[in-house]
């Protein structure tokens, strides 16, 4: 049996149709299972067709909706490479991860953009609130890039930038008078400090977070 109306609300959920006779019985979509929401919506047309068989409500009468003009159309999960796909079954295209809506926490999930070096950054001159030698933790969340810089005194020596207590930056020159700089990234929730040695006179030390 086919039944067409003009729908007078929008569905928010799972719904019944009960025609002048039948008692109410559940709607179904296309993809075999009971309405969301917004698949039936107010003023369109709506076609369903009754159904009884083992595939849905247990095998009791049910509606499956066919058309809604304006409403969300159901489908089956997706199993080839032209079919249509439901929304729980899209991923990153370029990754198999499972995309993040916020901040990625797992190893198994895709990063989210907030998250990339260089977005929603700038270099910050903090010369005047750090500390040589001082260790710093990078509490932002995601990482950043410490920059270090001056000028070599009699003799030369050097600029290191340490990440958890491991020195792994050195930048250096023994010329008087030369120009001398390292820079490094820092990951999130790392310890960092800056130190030289020799005779180097800092001039700025600079970072994008």
């Amino acid at each position: 049996m086919v039944q067409k109306f003009r729908a007078a609300a929008t569905n928010d959920g799972p719904s019944t149709y009960a025609p002048d006779g039948p008692t109410a019985a559940p709607i179904f979509g296309l993809g075999g299972q009971q309405l969301q929401g917004d698949e039936i919506v107010e003023g369109g047309i709506a076609t369903l067709v009754s159904f009884v068989g083992s595939l849905l409500n247990d095998g009791d009468l049910c509606w499956v909706l066919l058309s809604c003009d304006a409403g969300a159309q159901q489908v089956a999960p997706a199993t080839e490479s032209a079919h249509a796909v439901q929304l729980g079954q899209v991923e990153n295209i370029a990754s198999p991860l499972p995309l993040a809506t916020s901040a990625s926490t797992s190893p198994n999930q895709a990063v989210n953009q907030s998250q990339v070096l260089g977005v929603a950054q700038t270099i910050i001159d903090v010369t005047a609130s750090r500390t040589l030698g001082t260790t710093y933790t990078n509490t932002t969340g995601k990482p950043i890039i410490v920059y270090a810089a001056g000028t070599c005194g009699v003799g030369g020596g050097s600029i290191a930038i340490t990440i958890d207590g491991l020195v792994a930056q050195i930048g250096n020159d023994n010329t008087t008078g030369h120009a001398i700089a390292t820079n490094l990234i820092i990951p999130a929730g790392s310890a960092y400090s800056v130190f030289i040695t020799g005779s180097v006179t800092l001039n700025s030390w600079n970072e994008l977070r």
